[in-house]
């Protein structure tokens, strides 16, 4: 009866690991640069097919997409940008604390914020073979 009741729990705490966890990624970048007053923040968006690091919980090749994010903006607006990626498993939270930032940004500097939309830019997930762990 001990190994029933055991079992049944290990697989009630299976399934609520599961659900907690749907896999989705959420994502949004934000840039300065030392020569200019001017911050560039994207929009909130969904990484479809990113991954966290198993034992770090951190985003796998999330240098690509600060990359990628810098490459966009030096080529559209300004060089020698400074970009840093914000991710999160739970988009709430993700736009609390965008919300968070833009409103600092705002505050301490009145004016030099640019918003980036999702039309205009699109983090997309890179290709690489995945190595075993």
């Amino acid at each position: 009866m001990k190994r029933i009741f055991l079992g049944f729990i290990a697989m009630l705490m299976a399934v609520a690991m599961q659900a907690k966890d749907d896999g989705r990624i959420y994502v949004f970048g934000i840039s300065t640069s030392f020569n200019d007053s001017i911050v560039y923040i994207s929009a909130v968006q969904d990484l479809q097919g990113a991954s966290l690091q198993k034992k770090t919980g951190f985003l796998e090749y999330r240098s690509s997409y600060t990359a990628e994010f810098q490459q966009y903006l030096e080529s559209k607006y300004q060089s020698n940008q400074t970009c840093a990626i914000f991710f999160a498993t739970d988009r709430n939270k993700l736009e609390k604390k965008y919300l968070k930032l833009r409103k600092r940004i705002n505050k301490e500097h009145p004016g030099t914020l640019k918003e980036i939309s999702a039309s205009d830019f699109q983090f997309s997930v890179p290709v690489f073979q995945k190595t075993e762990e």
